[in-house]
């Protein structure tokens, strides 16, 4: 959707809207006897409309058409005779049907004039391709009138209803569903398979490199219009990936903004685990470089180092740079890149914002149209909250989480990453079991917690494995990517870097023994030629670089989920 459109409903009701006449009961009458003779538009309309449809004023119309409807139920078909006796059935039996006598008289006339005789005596009407594509664009309007039109003008009619509805968000709902049905029956939904030479070609699949080198080398980046899974354990380091993976984009977009001169497109993070104020240390950590631990309990600015004043690790990070920044320099410096290409939405009812998180999809995307940027890429972390929290404002029984689970990735993928023209990145948690298993073995996105089917329609799943308690190493596999082999990817090893947030490559350093232990070139080196070794005797305090497990972790040292 481009940026210059207005999304914004309430600007959209302002302005001057073209508007369509309602249909006339003669184009009712002209349906009608389309549908008598085309069973494929009759079984359509079936779907879409309903005998409640119909006017107060529209009542022999509405006989007919549940007339057709029993006919065909009963006898496949329908003739002057069914039609007649069913209709004459229907009067008789249902006393708050009131016809005059001109009313009857044209229903049951048996020359042109009579309605049931023009229904079951066309003159060649369904025959032609033209009529047909013409009977579709007036079930097309007729649905659109009866179904979306007059609900929303009963629902907002301040004679009607005191205030607003308390389920109008499901209501709209109902009616998008609704809209998206009628869209395809006037139009095939057919792609052009061979345009004109010259026509200009989108490229079929789109690439966007997340900044995150372990993702752009291994799969290519994101492709726009995907809806992909990042699918790991409880601490298994989902949110650190994603925050990782924000950051570096949104970096990317400010630096494609400088280069074209064009507004930066944008990274949205939306949280529903964690508060806003507590995923800011990890974002700061991560984009300025900045020691996670200080941030986490820094109450003012003063405590940031300032020119001259730098500390140990800027120096050691720096020491290959003609001039050294502090952390006062970094923040001040890059600080407008941050906040104007990374947003974070805070839908975990924070006391601000108490309701927000619990209308699903749908409240998702509304807060997405309200930005005027190009979006790049959406994260959201995480899926099951969103549904449990939208179960529990509807009033939604437990059996309908693993529905609502299934179709989440897919939902994305139509309604966020096909409107807005971006990659969408779900977080989700594996079952509980699976947090049992060896370090070393490869998660599959079949084993997403609640529902197998999780990760059906999305199409790439990054399912991170169990964290090794020795050495923080824990694999990333690629389990699904549809659009290459993903047998042929080598999953990488990772581990977090503590210190500023992020997901470090570490597959050169770490190698994985028979046993299914990570183990460092060196180690490797030491224990080649041993056999039968299924567990090592590590020495006191680890090898080089590694971390005794005796020695319990401090705050820095935290394994984040």
């Amino acid at each position: 959707m481009s940026a210059s459109q207005p999304r914004d409903p309430a600007i959209i009701s302002q302005q001057p809207l073209a508007t369509q006449a309602f249909l006339a009961p003669t184009a009712i009458e002209w349906l009608l006897v389309c549908f008598a003779h085309d069973r494929q538009l009759f079984a359509e309309a079936r779907d879409l409309i309903a005998s409640h449809h119909f006017k107060p004023h529209e009542t022999p119309l509405r006989l007919l058409y549940d007339a057709l409807c029993l006919s065909f139920d009963q006898y496949g078909g329908a003739t002057y005779e069914t039609l007649a006796d069913i209709v004459s059935n229907m009067i008789q039996q249902n006393q708050t049907i009131v016809l005059t006598e001109m009313q009857q008289e044209i229903i049951f006339r048996r020359d042109d004039q009579g309605l049931i005789w023009q229904v079951c005596n066309p003159t060649g009407i369904s025959d032609e391709a033209a009529n047909q594509s013409f009977a579709r664009d007036l079930l097309r309007r007729f649905a659109n009138e009866r179904t979306i039109v007059e609900p929303l003008r009963r629902v907002m009619n301040p004679g009607f209803n005191q205030g607003v509805p308390d389920n109008l968000h499901e209501f709209l709902d109902v009616i998008k569903t609704q809209q998206a049905r009628l869209s395809t029956l006037s139009a095939i939904p057919e792609f052009e398979l061979v345009p004109a030479i010259g026509a200009p070609l989108v490229q079929s699949n789109q690439f966007l490199k997340t900044g995150v080198s372990f993702i752009d080398e291994t799969i290519g980046g994101m492709r726009i219009g995907d809806a992909n899974g990042i699918i790991g354990p409880t601490g298994g380091g989902k949110t650190t990936l994603a925050v990782h993976m924000a950051v570096e984009i949104a970096k990317q977009c400010w630096v494609e903004s400088v280069l074209t001169g064009k507004p930066p497109k944008i990274v949205v993070f939306i949280t529903a685990e964690e508060q806003g104020i507590k995923l800011r240390p990890r974002i700061w950590s991560s984009f300025f470089r900045i020691p996670r631990e200080k941030l986490e309990t820094m109450t003012d600015f003063s405590r940031f180092t300032t020119p001259g004043n730098l500390a140990q690790y800027e120096r050691e990070l720096q020491s290959n740079q003609e001039y050294q920044l502090s952390e006062m320099e970094r923040y001040q410096l890059y600080g407008p890149q941050l906040a104007s290409c990374l947003k974070v939405l805070d839908l975990s009812g924070s006391d601000e914002f108490p309701t927000a998180g619990t209308g699903y999809v749908p409240e998702i995307v509304s807060y997405l149209s309200r930005y005027s940027h190009s979006i790049a890429a959406v994260f959201i972390d995480y899926a099951g909250i969103f549904c449990e929290r939208y179960m529990a404002a509807q009033g939604m029984d437990e059996k309908n989480y693993r529905y609502l689970l299934k179709t989440f990735g897919d939902r994305c993928r139509q309604e966020i990453s096909a409107q807005f023209g971006c990659t969408t990145w779900v977080l989700h948690q594996l079952k509980g079991s699976m947090g049992k298993s060896s370090p070393s073995k490869l998660m599959h996105h079949s084993d997403a917690g609640e529902s197998a089917d999780f990760a059906n329609n999305m199409v790439v799943c990054c399912c991170l494995g169990v964290a090794d308690t020795y050495t923080g190493c824990r694999r990333l596999n690629f389990s699904k990517v549809r659009y290459m082999a993903s047998a042929n990817i080598t999953p990488p090893t990772l581990r977090i870097n503590d210190q500023f947030a992020i997901m470090e490559d570490v597959t050169r350093l770490f190698t994985i023994s028979p046993s299914g232990q990570f183990l460092t070139m060196e180690d490797r080196n030491q224990i080649r030629g041993m056999e039968g070794v299924e567990q090592r005797q590590l020495p006191t305090g680890g090898p080089s670089g590694m971390r005794d497990t005796s020695t319990p972790l401090n705050a820095s040292q935290q394994v984040d989920v």
